[in-house]
């Protein structure tokens, strides 16, 4: 298999990180032609010659990360560590890949997603929304398809991840907290008779200040879970 991409002379050294090197590609494949200019690599191991895999506009790659197959890399997206893209997967805008991950299939990481020791693949996506922290996949995740999970965090006193995802008998959606395991319904009963217990004994105690930041903990919560809710109703109306 030749060569699809040659460095050029420009190189990107900042303190602290590796020296990057951007790209050009030398041949047509794909959507890309000769002489276009790609994103920036720290060698030749992170992007392979073969497939259409291709480094693009000021996206980087670097450490032990490698882009395989017809995997795309966009935007201002940064994949690192022992990360692997592969098949058809694209990271584009901000978004963030490291650690051991594994993306594949089709799945889309957007906006700006930060994702570290997951695996994400099939029709997958994920993306950032309006809530901070809601786009971080937690270590371990799994992500199939966007109708399946939304795995949220870190939130709450503990900045612990909450994980929403379709329960299948009942047809309902589920959430995984901690020790916690049910449905929606009863995640909101135990946020709102745990937080309201103790909101109340520390009103009562005049503690008013940590009274009012377990009231924006909870509400915090609330405001996630309400978000799931939506989400999964906006998955099941049809294209």
């Amino acid at each position: 298999m030749p060569p699809k991409y040659e460095f050029t002379d420009e190189v990107d050294e900042r303190l602290g990180f590796p020296t990057l090197r951007r790209i050009r590609a030398v041949r047509d494949f794909g959507d890309v032609k000769a002489g276009t200019l790609g994103g920036w690599i720290g060698s030749e191991y992170n992007l392979s010659h073969e497939g259409l895999a291709w480094v693009a506009d000021e996206a980087k790659v670097y450490e032990d990360a490698c882009i395989l197959g017809d995997a795309k890399v966009c935007g201002n997206a940064i994949v690192r560590g022992l990360a692997r893209v592969r098949e058809n997967a694209v990271i584009d805008e901000n978004a963030v890949v490291f650690g051991v991950s594994h993306i594949s299939g089709n799945a889309k990481i957007i906006g700006a997603a930060i994702l570290c020791d997951v695996v994400v693949d099939n029709n997958a996506i994920v993306g950032a929304v309006q809530i901070p922290g809601l786009a971080r996949l937690g270590v371990g995740a799994r992500a199939q398809s966007e109708r399946d999970y939304l795995l949220c965090g870190p939130i709450g006193q503990n900045n612990s991840f909450v994980t929403f995802y379709r329960a299948e008998k009942p047809a309902q959606i589920g959430v995984a907290a901690g020790c916690f395991n049910g449905t929606l319904d009863e995640f909101l009963d135990r946020l709102q008779e745990d937080y309201g217990r103790h909101i109340h004994l520390l009103q009562q105690l005049k503690a008013t200040d940590e009274a009012s930041r377990l009231e924006m903990l909870r509400d915090e919560y609330l405001e996630i879970a309400a978000f799931a809710e939506r989400r999964f109703a906006r998955c099941d109306i049809p294209n």
